[in-house]
């Protein structure tokens, strides 16, 4: 059994049915006009330093990208950009072709140069999707960059030219991230 013990007097001290609110409290228009003015979660994004108890809160910025500055002899298919994340990694990624469609030869080719502020600390090493004179893709292959911003991807066998001007083929695909210096 349940013991009630001063059940009656809390039942007696608690608000009657048809009580009003004095000036304390909030009228329901007021309510009102004040959730009007709050942000709207899905409003524009913050701006400044946002901190909580004196430390600062991460605020997720969107990078501005840039076409990847190709070089002599490639063209960009699809993509060719690259960022700066605000943790400072570098992201560079498209798909890279040979100008005109000309044949490649084997060996290391330098594709793009990373402007300063956008190149790694160290030689990054990654993997290149290959495609050859159609758009099936024939393979992987060594890419990386260097320290001058150079992005090269390394050949084991020469690629045949394209006789269709439809595509721009051969061609291989680029993704490199790394944290720049």
């Amino acid at each position: 059994m349940v013991n009630f013990t001063g059940l009656d007097e809390k039942l007696a001290s608690k608000a009657n049915a048809n009580h009003t609110h004095d000036e304390r409290y909030y009228t329901e228009a007021e309510i009102e006009n004040k959730l009007k003015s709050k942000a709207n979660l899905q409003g524009p994004a913050m701006t400044g330093s946002p901190t909580i108890n004196g430390k600062s809160i991460v605020v997720a910025v969107s990078p501005t990208e840039y076409t990847l500055p190709i070089s002599t002899g490639f063209v960009i298919y699809e993509g060719g950009k690259y960022y700066k994340t605000q943790d400072g990694i570098v992201i560079a990624n498209g798909r890279i072709a040979s100008a005109g469609g000309a044949a490649l030869s084997s060996g290391m080719h330098c594709v793009a140069v990373l402007p300063a502020g956008y190149r790694p600390k160290t030689p990054v090493h990654g993997v290149a999707s290959v495609f050859s004179t159609t758009s099936s893709e024939v393979g992987a292959i060594p890419c990386w960059a260097n320290a001058a911003g150079k992005i090269y991807i390394m050949l084991p066998y020469g690629l045949a030219a394209n006789t269709s001007s439809a595509v721009n083929y051969p061609a291989f695909g680029i993704n490199c991230s790394f944290v720049a210096a």
